[in-house]
């Protein structure tokens, strides 16, 4: 599943380096499903290309359509696309960031194996974690 230049971690479980940040690939009614550990991200956190941050939201926007009011689908048929989609963009956002950082969607960690393809993006996480 995984694209060239990114490799599937595994499950959260073994993940073995702490000093590694993660970001968390998750819908909860908002507009933006990027979390780190200090809270939901969007555009003026870290600068995503537009092209991957209108997919995140567009991603976000099928899960709050697509749920009741009981964080349940619709249509029990929605789930599959939506978890194979949040996997690609979780894969994506790990490239732009590069391997100095990790994205994890559900159970699975995305990490990529070569340098930022978004280095402003990368350098924006990493202030984040200075500063935080």
């Amino acid at each position: 599943m995984c694209g060239k230049g990114t490799s599937f971690l595994g499950t959260v479980s073994v993940m073995a380096d702490d000093a590694l940040v993660v970001l968390t690939l998750d819908t909860d009614y908002s507009d933006s499903p990027l979390w780190s550990d200090e809270g939901l991200l969007d555009r003026e956190d870290i600068p995503l290309t537009d092209a991957t941050w209108s997919a995140l939201e567009e991603w976000a926007r099928y899960y709050n359509d697509h749920h009741d009011d009981s964080h349940r689908w619709t249509r029990g048929s929605q789930r599959l696309p939506y978890l194979e989609r949040g996997h690609q963009l979780a894969e994506r956002v790990a490239a732009e960031i590069g391997h100095d950082f990790a994205v994890k969607h559900v159970d699975r960690i995305f990490r990529s194996e070569t340098a930022a393809t978004n280095p402003a993006a990368a350098n924006a996480l990493r202030e984040m974690v200075r500063s935080g």
